[in-house]
């Protein structure tokens, strides 16, 4: 929903700004045509973010349907975002999905796209802070150990090398 919330986000701001303008009309009609841009150039770097994730070079409409599938996959499965796209690039991301029978039929139109590994090596990070270890450097900052804070900071400066700590998710 994160588009379409932008989307209003822009239109409420717009609105705000009439007021302030010297023509209202004139203003209405030119952040309408601004707002209008957003969603095809929003669909645009989706596009080219998901693709590039996928290993995809310059991905187009017709990539959709398989960056959506994985995406579904995921959601369907419960699957670890970060993981899931960093495993794709290590041949382990079967490991990360509970119907794998849909994922290897999934896997098999990616394959036949000819995906490029170094881009996905560029663009899916290993390491993120995930929310339990940024809570535990905190808890440790305040009681005056910044040794979990510098271990962090060490390894979100380099998030596509994995520490083995922080790219984990939390266990369920």
């Amino acid at each position: 929903n994160q588009p379409q919330i932008a989307l209003w986000n822009l239109a409420q701001f717009a609105s705000a700004l009439v007021p302030l303008m010297e023509d209202a009309d004139a203003a209405v009609e030119e952040f309408t045509e601004i707002i209008n841009r957003f969603v095809p150039r929003y669909q645009s770097a989706w596009l080219t973010v998901f693709g590039a994730k996928l290993g995809l070079r310059d991905a187009t409409e017709d990539d959709r349907p398989l960056i959506e599938g994985l995406l579904t996959r995921m959601a369907e499965d419960g699957a670890d975002f970060t993981r899931t796209f960093a495993a794709l690039g290590q041949d382990r991301a079967r490991d990360e999905v509970t119907d794998r029978e849909a994922f290897d039929r999934w896997a098999g139109d990616w394959q036949a796209r000819g995906p490029d590994a170094g881009l996905m090596a560029r663009s899916n990070p290993l390491v993120i802070p995930r929310n339990h270890l940024v809570e535990a450097a905190i808890a440790a900052a305040v009681a005056d150990d910044l040794g979990p804070f510098r271990a962090m900071l060490a390894a979100v400066t380099d998030p596509f090398s994995d520490d083995g700590v922080h790219s984990r998710a939390p266990a369920a």
